[in-house]
């Protein structure tokens, strides 16, 4: 995330045209996704991705005159720089995502339900209590001109979850929470799968962690 901060530096007249041009010419500029299912043992498996549009960078920069950035010197989605946020208990994998186009990572890991409950603040990981699930996501606001740069530059990129009906067969409600303020979020019931998605916007709107919640 430390590379859209850096955008924000390159003056009022760049952020204009950014905002002027890069929103409706590069939607969705950034990629979440993430699948969870729960296995015949019992153990949950959940498998993530963020990707990068390179495309953002490079033009940005092409104003300034900059080359494009080393990105993974901005982002830091190393091997070592993910995993080490999970315990090692886990079964892990790491596949990083480096073509023309994208820049990003894919995470895989599993566990049983006590191990997961026991690292709830790890990326990814959901945990539950009280009929609620919850997935929990770092706050990335700060009050600051590059975070109306984001909110602008990420306007219609999304967050979006796969939960097999193997892990919860039943969801009755969605919302993202941030200091106890709920925000919506989209819920679709396909036959084995729920399909759950917000922008990811919210993740800039304060600098205070917040966590989707899923009530079943």
């Amino acid at each position: 995330m430390e590379g859209k901060r850096r955008l924000g530096r390159t003056g009022v007249a760049l952020r204009a045209v950014l905002i002027a041009a890069l929103v409706f010419a590069l939607s969705g500029c950034v990629e979440i996704f993430q699948y969870i299912t729960q296995n015949q043992d019992g153990e949950i498996e959940v498998s993530a991705s963020v990707r990068v549009q390179k495309s953002l960078f490079e033009i940005a920069t092409g104003f300034t005159g900059e080359p494009p950035p080393d990105y993974e010197s901005e982002f830091g989605f190393t091997e070592d720089e993910i995993l080490r946020e999970y315990p090692e208990q886990l079964e892990m994998g790491f596949r990083s995502i480096d073509t023309e186009l994208e820049y990003g990572f894919e995470v895989t890991l599993s566990g049983t339900p006590e191990l997961l409950q026991q690292h709830r603040g790890a990326p990814f990981i959901p945990h539950t209590e009280r009929e609620v699930t919850s997935i929990l996501f770092e706050g990335e606001g700060n009050g600051s001109a590059d975070d109306d740069l984001a909110l602008a530059l990420f306007a219609s990129s999304k967050y979006r979850l796969l939960i097999s009906k193997n892990y919860l067969p039943n969801i009755s409600e969605v919302w993202y929470e941030t200091r106890g303020d709920r925000a919506p979020v989209e819920l679709h019931d396909y036959e084995d799968v729920y399909l759950v998605e917000f922008p990811i916007v919210y993740l800039f709107a304060s600098d205070a962690d917040g966590s989707l919640k899923i009530a079943h």
